[in-house]
């Protein structure tokens, strides 16, 4: 999977403090490797029939 960072979240991502950095960073390697891993307690959305 492909992740794309704009420069707005680059900067927000600079300014967050190392620890909440590390754990980001975990996080969005877990969600790379597998969406659905149950760490990230990802679920399912409802979706919206347009009529």
């Amino acid at each position: 999977m492909r992740i794309l960072r704009t420069d707005l979240f680059k900067g927000d991502y600079q300014k967050l403090p190392k620890a909440a950095q590390e754990k980001f960073d975990k996080k969005i390697l877990l969600f790379a490797e597998n969406i659905r891993h149950p760490s990230l307690r990802v679920k399912k959305m409802k979706g919206h029939k347009n009529r």
